[in-house]
């Protein structure tokens, strides 16, 4: 049974203190901590289980967190995070591993921006060594993206999160059919339930470099299908900034594993960036075509927030893509949504529109983002990242979905860049229908809004709120609700209490 010490901290299997909360997820909380018999400092895995959960699904997270320990110990590695203990305290694994100080790839990302090709390679090398010698032992990833990837102070770039790694022998974790992995970040093989191997990590490794260098995944879309789809199609978006990182990220995104680049000839084509000499393309990679993006309109800016791309294509997908793409992510209805709200006089927060209001009895909490941003969200909702910028948050039901989406660069002309967003994503369909898209304000910013009503891949109709609005020059919000139109009166409060809540980041 866990301890506690005079200070009144936890004790755990009588040495690992812990202080503070790093950070939680879906099946466990991290703590910092200290080893009181080493006097050095750790981090400490907790695995969480819910009260909901049946017998195969506590079964199945045990097992992933051992895995984890399992996996991450027999690779020894610098820039591997190393394992140094696992504890099971009350009938529950905790995984003791080092402790490193430093920030995940996704945050550099989402805080400063896309960063030079130079040290997006040096990263490239430091993450590929370690893959490199996870492969050598029998292990694949099979998560590698930029949020598994840790830079410290000093220079060390560390691969975290072993959870959903194959050990050769080992059983696998899954239920048959069920694919774990980000969907952004799962190579076409993969995402189409076929057997991954070590190329499948080096792709992941080319679409986490692309997002580190152009600040938005390969195959970023609305929905976790929608990507699948893409990734399947095999043509990442356009590169813009990647510049001489370009043919490299090509060679790692071929769609066939075969066409690859080995773990040595991705070396020597990220040194080759490093060194700023000219990259020798291996084998028969085609050459990395830049695709040529619609014009802009000057004003308009990058789009603050993605919308669904539906339906997509059966032909091209498949019924195993389907599969894959639904147990991923665990989805419902919801991830096809988009949010919509109706105006106000100016300085008001605008309120959705049809439907009388039901407020029902929704308790609500303050949260505040590792991102910045603050709001109130119901209690139960819990936080999915969506994106480099952008964050999901779901209902229990996976049902109603509230996103925030940011833009260090956005355009002035919101309305526009609506109309713009509107006319790519729905076109023509005749299941859409606009209720409302219009300049407006959101407190004392400039803001547009956009609602709708549209058809999910399923046939139910769903209403959306989408309203983008700007802070300053340098910094621009979209905040995004959908459900279900049966399920709009009854929840609109909750996208209502966000907005009138809602704080930017400093």
């Amino acid at each position: 049974m866990m301890t506690g010490t005079p200070q009144g901290r936890r004790l755990l299997a009588g040495r690992y203190e812990l202080h503070a909360e790093l950070g939680r997820g879906g099946m466990g909380v991290v703590w910092r901590g200290v080893d009181t018999q080493l006097g050095r400092e750790v981090a400490v895995k907790e695995l969480r289980l819910g009260m909901e959960l049946d017998e195969a699904e506590l079964r199945s997270r045990w097992e992933r967190m051992m895995r984890e320990a399992r996996s991450a110990a027999r690779v020894n590695h610098p820039n591997v995070i190393r394992v140094y203990d696992v504890v099971v305290e009350d009938g529950l694994p905790w995984i003791v591993m080092e402790y490193v100080e430093g920030r995940s790839l996704s945050d550099v990302i989402a805080d400063s921006g896309p960063l030079p090709p130079e040290r997006v390679a040096a990263v490239g090398i430091a993450v590929l060594d370690a893959l490199t010698a996870a492969h050598r032992a029998g292990i694949l990833h099979r998560d590698v993206k930029p949020s598994n990837v840790l830079l410290t102070g000093d220079g060390r770039v560390v691969l975290t999160d072993f959870g959903i790694a194959r050990l050769e022998g080992d059983r696998t974790l899954t239920a048959t059919g069920a694919v774990l992995g980000s969907p952004a970040y799962m190579a076409p093989e993969r995402a189409q339930g076929q057997h991954p191997g070590p190329e499948s990590d080096l792709w992941a490794l080319g679409a986490t470099l692309y997002t580190a260098v152009e600040g938005r995944a390969p195959f970023e879309r609305d929905t976790p299908l929608a990507v699948m789809a893409a990734v399947v199609s095999g043509e990442p978006d356009p590169y813009e900034k990647a510049g001489p990182l370009q043919p490299v990220l090509a060679a790692l995104l071929q769609p066939e594993p075969a066409a690859r680049p080995s773990h040595e000839e991705a070396r020597r084509m990220l040194r080759a960036v490093c060194d700023a000499r000219p990259v020798a393309v291996p084998r028969a990679v085609p050459p990395a075509t830049p695709a040529v993006r619609p014009p802009r309109t000057p004003a308009a800016g990058p789009t603050l927030l993605a919308l669904p791309v539906e339906p997509v294509p059966r032909r091209r997908v498949g019924l195993a893509l389907l599969g894959a793409a639904l147990a991923v992510a665990g989805i419902g209805a919801y991830a096809s949504g988009v949010l919509r709200l109706s105006g106000q006089p100016a300085g008001a927060a605008p309120s959705p529109s049809r439907g009388a209001q039901d407020t029902g009895s929704v308790e609500y909490r303050p949260y505040r983002d590792r991102a910045g941003f603050a709001l109130k969200l119901p209690v139960g909702w819990q936080r999915t990242s969506s994106g480099t910028r952008q964050i999901d948050f779901i209902d229990p039901t996976n049902t109603h979905l509230l996103r925030v989406g940011w833009s260090r660069h956005p355009g002035a002309n919101l309305v526009q860049d609506r109309r713009n967003l509107e006319r790519k994503t729905y076109g023509d369909r005749p299941d859409y229908d606009r209720i409302t898209l219009r300049k407006t304000r959101l407190r004392d910013w400039e803001a547009a809004e956009w609602e709708f009503t549209f058809r999910d891949s399923r046939g139910r109709l769903r209403h959306a709120y989408n309203i983008a609005f700007l802070v300053h020059d340098d910094l621009g919000y979209a905040i995004h609700f959908s459900t279900l139109e049966e399920d709009w009166a009854r929840m609109k409060p909750v996208c209502q209490a966000a907005l009138e809540s809602f704080e930017p980041a400093d």
